[in-house]
């Protein structure tokens, strides 16, 4: 199960989002800031030491498509939106802050990030893996995290607190999405303000379905080649997962229990911010 001090953070940092319930910190505490640069939304999050949400920001944008960011000065621009907010708000300067890419992401496409950071005037102190930023949201030494993102599925495994397999697939939110529009008859917009404003209805599931047990192969296959025992748990973390049913899919798939975090959309940009060591 999902440790209740991860979940209370979980809970913090969404009535933030949604109720603009800031914490100012005090002068003693440290500041941990972290971006999460998403296919459908940008989110800055910023946190103390003792792990309390002080400030969510997140904006929706189509600033990243097949994991490339494709429009560099509009997250720039947000970003820099968001990160005034949050200076304003705190009244404290941000200085040091991590950034996350999917698995694998090397070169250019995970310098990015980095690039991001430093023209907002910011020190990078780490660009790490999303499904391990997960982990470290969800405070595991064990287990399996399927983070299913806009664009891709990354599914990392923890066995002891170290990482053992890794693994990136472009199946996500975005082909969700695809196949609702298909089924609907409208055009892709509208079939992302139809999945999130359906993602509670059993009929909405009935239509994602077939993409969803896609991800379980995905899930399954990586699992498989983890080595990783056999009795660890699994768990589900991304704002494409927010669709209710959608771990009990995976879970019919991979004939396994799925634990889905609560508020899923924001467990991992939390453990972005968790991963700034200053």
């Amino acid at each position: 199960m999902v440790k209740q001090e991860s979940i209370e953070i979980f809970k913090k940092a969404h009535a933030i989002v949604n109720q603009k319930d800031y914490t100012k910190p005090e002068m003693s505490d440290k500041i941990y800031a972290g971006i999460d640069v998403g296919t459908s939304s940008l989110v800055l999050v910023i946190l103390n030491d003792k792990k309390t949400p002080l400030y969510v920001g997140l904006q929706e944008a189509n600033v990243v498509r097949d994991g490339l960011l494709v429009n560099y000065s509009e997250a720039i621009s947000i970003y820099r939106k968001l990160l005034a907010e949050a200076e304003a708000i705190l009244n404290r300067p941000i200085q040091v802050m991590s950034g996350s890419v999917p698995p694998g992401t090397v070169g250019n496409n995970k310098s990015v990030i980095s690039n991001i950071i430093q023209d907002l005037g910011i020190e990078v102190d780490q660009i790490i893996d999303e499904p391990v930023a997960a982990s470290l949201a969800l405070d595991i030494q064990n287990g399996h995290i399927i983070d299913v993102g806009g664009g891709t599925t990354g599914i990392a495994t923890i066995v002891d607190g170290r990482l053992v397999h890794v693994l990136d697939e472009a199946t996500g939110g975005h082909h969700l999405s695809l196949v609702i529009s298909g089924n609907q008859g409208i055009r892709l917009e509208e079939a992302e303000q139809f999945k999130r404003k359906h993602a509670e209805e059993s009929e909405l599931l009935a239509i994602v379905r077939p993409v969803i047990e896609k991800i379980g192969h995905i899930a399954e296959q990586a699992i498989i080649a983890s080595q990783a025992p056999n009795d660890l748990s699994i768990y589900l973390v991304g704002g494409a997962s927010r669709i209710r049913g959608f771990e009990s899919v995976l879970e019919k798939y991979l004939n396994r229990k799925v634990i889905k975090a609560i508020h899923p959309e924001l467990v991992t940009p939390i453990g972005i911010a968790l991963s700034n060591r200053n």
